[in-house]
């Protein structure tokens, strides 16, 4: 048999990490504007640009969130989005970007869903600015892996 052909008969691996996180983004940006968010998408990725025939860069920062806007009475909002369960597969640049964000008194999070991201802005509003603070400071996923490699440079010395 050819090389041709047997290229041919190699079937094609499935991608691990097929995008799960787009229709979340939707779910959310869609469901807290009903609530009157004024939400906007941000792609911190490379954007393939045909005209171009290249990807681009993007302009954002490392971790800014996949979503970024206000709440109903002005606060200032960002949200991190990822897939269903996986909250905790924040990145360390993700998570020092929110946290900045909570220390100045926005309504900063990583949410899997458009419910998680309603009870916690609700609970949110409920509280004093303190306990805002300590609120979703409690609520952000540790960053695994920067935390994995802190406890590995504290064995080192």
């Amino acid at each position: 048999m050819d090389k041709f052909s047997k290229k041919q008969l190699k079937t094609k691996r499935k991608k691990k990490n097929e995008n799960r996180e787009g229709p979340v983004v939707l779910e959310i940006k869609n469901t807290l504007a009903k609530v009157g968010f004024d939400l906007n998408g941000v792609e911190a990725k490379a954007v393939w640009n045909p005209r171009e025939g290249r990807y681009m860069s993007t302009q954002a920062a490392p971790g800014f969130p996949d979503l970024c806007g206000s709440g109903p009475d002005g606060e200032s909002v960002w949200i991190e989005v990822k897939a269903r369960g996986k909250r905790h597969t924040i990145r360390h640049a993700q998570f020092e970007f929110l946290l900045n964000k909570i220390k100045r008194n926005c309504f900063a999070i990583c949410s899997d869903s458009a419910e998680y991201a309603i009870a916690a802005f609700n609970k949110w509003k409920a509280l004093n600015n303190l306990d805002r603070q300590n609120f979703l400071i409690s609520e952000l996923p540790k960053a695994i892996k920067f935390l994995e490699c802190a406890n590995d440079d504290e064995n080192l010395f």
